[in-house]
């Protein structure tokens, strides 16, 4: 039987813009120093400044999963109160 990892559904965010990175959605340029894109160190030891479209973009991302984080919250709460209905419907029929 295969042996699969939900863990390897979840995106490959970038630490800097925040975009998918599988997805080519990450905004960095690399590193004219070690070549990677989208990693943080590179901006504090390297001297990668921030450009103005990651800015944007992170904060585009951001604003998303905020949103999807509200919508979540939201749902339990709506589940919850259904439970907490269902749940006094019942301890009233005993």
């Amino acid at each position: 039987m295969y042996d699969y990892d939900p863990a390897f559904d979840q995106p490959c965010i970038c630490d800097v813009c925040g975009g998918d990175v599988e997805a080519d959605a990450c905004v960095c340029e690399p590193c004219p120093v070690c070549g990677e894109a989208g990693n943080p160190h590179c901006y504090s030891e390297h001297g990668m400044v921030l450009t103005s479209l990651q800015k944007e973009t992170l904060a585009k991302n951001e604003k998303v999963w905020a949103d999807v984080r509200e919508q979540e919250r939201a749902m339990c709460a709506d589940w919850i109160d259904d439970k907490l209905r269902t749940d006094k419907l019942l301890d009233s029929g005993r």
